[in-house]
This record gives C-alpha cells, sequence and structure tokens, in this order.
C-alpha cells in the first residue's frame, strides 16, 4: 500500500471515529439534559405536593378550632366544628419521584415519605373522628339530652348520672379531639420544616451562576396554633364536673 493509500485509510478510520464521537457525546448530552429536566420536574411536583397537603392540614386545623377560647376550655370537643366534608385527597406521590428531592448535604427522602404516610394518617383519623361526632351528637338527641338553641353541634351537654354510656362517649370524643389536634400540629409544623428544607434544596441542586432561578414555596402566612392544644392531657371522667347534692 503506497503512502497516499495509507493517508486515505488513516484519514476515513478517523472520520469515522471522530463521527462515532460526536454522535456519542451529542446523545449523551441529550440524555443528560432529559434527566436534568426530568429531575427538575420531579422535584416541582415533590414541592407543589408539600404545599397542597400542609395548606389542607392548616385548612383542617383552622376549621376545628375556630371557636375554640384563647384559654383551654374543660372540653374542647363541645366547641370544635363537626367537619361537613371530609373528601380530601389523600397524597399518592410515586416512590420514584420522592427520591429527586435528596441531595448529599440533606437527604430528605425518607422524611417527606414518612410525612406524606402521615399526612394520609390525619385524613383517615379525621373520618373516624368525624362520624363518631356526628353519631354521638345523634343519640344525644335521641335520647332527650339538652341541646343548646340555634346550634348543630352541642355546645353544653347535660347527662342524667347514670347515664354511663354518653359519659363514656363523651369523653371518647374528648381524648380523640385532643390526640387528634395534637398530631395535626406536630404534622403541619413538620410539613413547614420540610418546605424550608426543600427550597434549601433546591438551591443546591438547581441554582447556579449561569441559571439564577430555581424551584422555590413561599407559605402564604404563618402558623400560630394555640399552645394549649399541644400538651392537653388526657381527659378522664374524674375531670367531668359534678353537682353538689
Amino acid at each position: 500500500m503506497d503512502e497516499a493509500s495509507k493517508i486515505a485509510l488513516f484519514t476515513g478510520f478517523g472520520g469515522v471515529v471522530l463521527g462515532g464521537m460526536i454522535t456519542y457525546f451529542g446523545e449523551w448530552k441529550l440524555r443528560r439534559q432529559e434527566a436534568k429536566a426530568t429531575l427538575r420536574k420531579n422535584f416541582v411536583l415533590c414541592l407543589c405536593e408539600m404545599g397542597r397537603t400542609v395548606d389542607e392540614l392548616t385548612s383542617i386545623y383552622k376549621m376545628g378550632v375556630g371557636i375554640l377560647p384563647d384559654e383551654a376550655p374543660l372540653l374542647i370537643s363541645s366547641s370544635i366544628r363537626r367537619f361537613v366534608s371530609t373528601s380530601l385527597v389523600a397524597s399518592s406521590l410515586e416512590t420514584e419521584k420522592l427520591f429527586s428531592v435528596n441531595h448529599e448535604e440533606d437527604e430528605l427522602f425518607s422524611d417527606m415519605a414518612l410525612y406524606f404516610r402521615r399526612f394520609n394518617s390525619s385524613l383517615e383519623t379525621l373520618k373516624a373522628v368525624n362520624a363518631m361526632h356526628i353519631a354521638v351528637n345523634a343519640r344525644r338527641l335521641n335520647v332527650g339530652l339538652a341541646v343548646p338553641t340555634g346550634h348543630e353541634d352541642l355546645a353544653s351537654v347535660t347527662f342524667d348520672g347514670g347515664d354511663g354510656e354518653s359519659i363514656a362517649e363523651l369523653v371518647t370524643l374528648e381524648n380523640l379531639y385532643r390526640d387528634y389536634f395534637k398530631f395535626l400540629i406536630e404534622n403541619i409544623t413538620d410539613g413547614r420544616n420540610l418546605i424550608a428544607r426543600l427550597n434549601k434544596n433546591s438551591e443546591r441542586k438547581f441554582h447556579s451562576i449561569f441559571n439564577k432561578k430555581y424551584p422555590k414555596l413561599e407559605l402564604s402566612e404563618e402558623f400560630n396554633p394555640l399552645d394549649y392544644l399541644s400538651d392537653l392531657p388526657r381527659f378522664s371522667i374524674s375531670d367531668l364536673p359534678t353537682q353538689p347534692a
């Protein structure tokens, strides 16, 4: 093979290799861009779901405690508003999307997965408590217990001392509400903290000198729950007031 043929052969071979490398790196860059776009999309979905669920829990809290006094009453169940609708949507965010929230400086996946499980549990618990509230009120009305005029829910109840069933129902419902609102406040507080951590991870993952915009969720208002709802002790029959003989 003469010198010219050798040059032509190597030139052709080099062109094929170079072309292959250009194609490979072009496809690699495209896949990388697609992966980044998918990561950002999943991250935004997680951020939006956090915002939605925290808003839902906050709405439940506000609806429930709307007429509770600033100081702890003897019973909170007598002032809790019955929930007209409990058709709230549970969280069903796919696990693969949750992995997008992680960063080497803050592994958020486990904390968020636990938060969403607790959110779903809070919805199911609300339905159960609401159903008991309705059933207890209906039974009280049917047996002729005192009902304040103009109130759908009972704001005060007069019991016969021998009506053990009604007293037991009252104590059970009171403790359900005490536990539920303590749990609810914890979930809302945890959710708000997770949003702050998500915003920080978003800055770490997506902010750069070339692109200073990154997904961020700003909560519209502060959450200031009633202090006593976070540490109300369990209620017992002995806590009920007694009338002098």
